[in-house]
């Protein structure tokens, strides 16, 4: 989730010194779903790296699939549609509650 995090937030601060930026651009998004998520049966050996690709992109969504994987190149897990959704703080406007 941090590494999508990250990612998210480099689209609207491209310095990542800019603290103030960031963390606006960070409370902005939302995880709104995970599909699913398969465990490796192998234990992890060395350090782990995320591998991490966005799959898809909307004005009020963002995708991505990751695994992480060992220093030997074993998958130690996969995310499938790990998405994130802006919030109301970041100008959109809440649902409207329809009248009875």
């Amino acid at each position: 989730m941090q590494a999508a995090r990250l990612a998210i937030t480099a689209e609207y601060s491209k310095d990542f010194d800019d603290s103030a930026a960031m963390a606006e651009a960070v409370g902005a998004w939302r995880l709104h779903a995970v599909g699913f998520i398969r465990m490796g049966e192998a234990p992890a050996n060395g350090p782990l790296h995320v591998l991490m690709q966005r799959s898809w992109s909307a004005k009020r969504l963002r995708r991505f699939d990751a695994q992480v994987v060992d220093s030997r190149g074993t998958v130690i897990l996969t995310i499938h549609h790990l998405e994130f959704d802006r919030c109301v703080q970041a100008g959109l406007a809440p649902a409207q509650v329809p009248s009875v």
